[in-house]
């Protein structure tokens, strides 16, 4: 398995990589898309550079909004268990300490998303993995006017939980949960290229210091609307031998190590 790192000394930056376009019919014009990481003192920044062939399709919305109606750049982070279960919803059931032994540990049943628009608008979230991350998240039945259907004119921020079943997954999706994350976008016209810089804190996670050792899992995705703006959008990302056009694959994420 392929695995990226987020370093350890503040200001280091991991190797670029560049995002695939595996879905059939989903594929755009492929638009060159790479990412690397930087390590910071309290957490560590996601670079993405999406180089984009016509102009940039979307519209000003309040934080929150339905970013991924237009062309976005996303993070999805699974981190491992000792993420504090209150981070979850939950009560502890054990402590928080990390050991020689973390990168061991079994994935969490839920992760976080970062979704954000050119104009830097992001729409953050908890994502529950099944019926423990259901527990973990919430225990709404989704059905009521605010689990998940706060932005149904599309200019509205969405609120609530959302229980969804992806593919055979069931995913339930907490957007009442605030990210700490900063989002920066630059748009170089010049240069047909989109910069984003995606600050994290690891208090994000409860966490007070950077969980060293660990194995946590993540993709990154590009919605490439512009390239075919009356069709299917180009979709990239990390996913391997996988032809269904779904981000919300939590199984298919890449390792990533935390030096």
């Amino acid at each position: 398995m392929r695995f990226s790192e987020i370093p350890a000394v503040s200001g280091l930056v991991s190797t670029r990589e560049a995002l695939d376009w595996p879905f059939p019919g989903y594929q755009g014009v492929s638009a060159p898309t790479r990412f690397w990481f930087e390590g910071t003192e309290s957490g560590f920044i996601l670079h993405i550079e999406a180089v984009f062939v016509k102009p940039l399709v979307y519209t000003a919305r309040p934080p929150k909004g339905r970013v991924f109606e237009s062309d976005c750049l996303e993070l999805f982070l699974r981190p491992a268990r000792t993420v504090p279960a209150e981070q979850s919803g939950r009560n502890p059931e054990s402590g928080t300490e990390h050991c020689a032994c973390s990168a061991l540990l079994q994935p969490a049943p839920f992760y976080f998303g970062w979704e954000i628009a050119p104009d830097s608008c992001v729409l953050d979230y908890r994502a529950g993995i099944g019926e423990e991350g259901r527990r973990c998240i919430a225990s709404g039945s989704g059905t009521g006017p605010l689990d998940g259907s706060g932005a149904r004119s599309g200019v509205e921020p969405v609120c609530g939980v959302l229980h969804e079943i992806v593919g055979d997954t069931l995913i339930s999706f907490d957007y009442d949960w605030k990210s700490g994350a900063v989002a920066s976008s630059r748009i170089l016209q010049d240069e047909n290229l989109w910069k984003l810089d995606l600050a994290v804190p690891w208090s994000d996670f409860g966490l007070e210091k950077r969980p060293s050792g660990e194995t946590w899992y993540f993709t990154v995705n590009r919605i490439d609307v512009s390239s075919d703006p009356g069709g299917n959008p180009g979709l990239g990302c990390l996913h391997r031998d996988c032809t269904a056009p779904r981000f919300h694959q939590p199984d298919l994420f890449r390792e990533l190590r935390i030096c």
